[in-house]
Formats: structure tokens, C-alpha cells, sequence
């Protein structure tokens, strides 16, 4: 059964916030081993220490999230919400290549890093959704030939909410 837009939308958020905090960590972590290396840096050494977290984080963040995906077919979000990502035409069994992984994730995990962005890009990517019935696909779900559905794949029907799409008659 293909998952209703309601749940990728909280899915995705709770990937939000997961990625936020483990960024905020990592720039917490390298900002106190900075400056106990280096406790008289100079201006110089901390504005390339916050270009490179600039671009580490993002990075970092990116990497552990598609192989997340790519390995389990799910990331926190995705589990918490009884969700995978599959790809197209396939019972779910058959795992997602690394670069269908990277390709639905990758543009998606930079959008959400980056401050400003991640709210506008949220926007549109939430209209495009929510105009793409009856497969609720996003555009990175079509650039990587995957669909998100509930998983377990026996999921009891009953346990739909307002936004999955309704199972197909027998």
C-alpha cells in the first residue's frame, strides 16, 4: 500500500529534527575540541573553522543519511512512521541501489540543512506532493524510480489515517 502524504510529512519531519540535533552536536563537539587545541586562536582560525563546518555538516549529515536509506530502505523518521522506500515495480524485497539512494535523498537532506532554504524548498516540495496523486511521489521519488509505502506490507488497513490512500478492492 502506498503511504499517504500525512505520514512522509511527519516522517520527513522527525528526519528533520534528528539531523538538526546530530548537526548541532557535531558543531557543539568541534567548536570545544577547537578551543582545546587551540585556546588563542585568532579570528583567522575560527572563521575557517566555521567554513569548514559550513561544509562538513551538510556533508556528513548527507552521507550517513543515504546510506541509511540505501542499506534498510527507511531512515528514524521513515521507521517511526511504519514507512520504506522501495523501488518501482518491485514486491519491497529488493533492496535500493546506492544511487537511487543518493538521488532521493541527497537533494533533500541539503534542502533541510540549510537555514532559509529548507522552509521555502519544504514549501514547494510539499505542493508538488500533495498535487501528485494517486502515487503522492516527489520529485527526487521520480529522479531515483522509488515510492514510499507502509511497511510491513500486511499493515492492518484500519490503522489508515485521513491522509493514506484507501487499499484496492480484491
Amino acid at each position: 500500500m502506498l503511504a499517504g502524504p500525512l505520514r512522509r510529512i511527519v516522517a520527513r519531519l522527525v528526519d528533520f529534527v534528528v539531523l538538526t540535533v546530530f548537526a548541532a552536536a557535531l558543531c557543539v563537539l568541534a567548536a570545544v575540541v577547537f578551543d582545546s587545541v587551540y585556546p588563542d586562536a585568532s579570528d583567522g582560525a575560527a572563521f575557517l573553522l566555521s567554513v569548514l563546518l559550513l561544509v562538513g555538516v551538510p556533508v556528513v549529515t548527507v552521507r550517513v543519511h543515504v546510506r541509511v536509506v540505501q542499506r534498510w530502505g527507511r531512515s528514524l523518521g521513515k521507521w517511526l512512521c511504519g514507512l520504506k522506500v522501495v523501488p518501482l515495480w518491485t514486491d519491497g524485497t529488493v533492496p535500493l541501489t546506492r544511487r537511487a539512494a543518493a538521488v532521493r535523498e541527497a537533494a533533500a537532506c541539503l534542502a533541510t540543512v540549510v537555514p532559509v532554504a529548507n522552509v521555502l524548498v519544504g514549501a514547494v516540495l510539499l505542493v508538488q506532493l500533495l498535487s501528485n496523486r494517486p502515487y503522492w511521489q516527489s520529485k527526487f521519488d521520480r529522479a531515483a524510480g522509488t515510492v514510499v509505502v507502509r511497511w510491513p506490507a500486511s499493515a492492518d488497513a484500519s490503522l489508515a489515517g485521513p491522509g493514506d490512500p484507501s487499499p484496492a478492492a480484491p
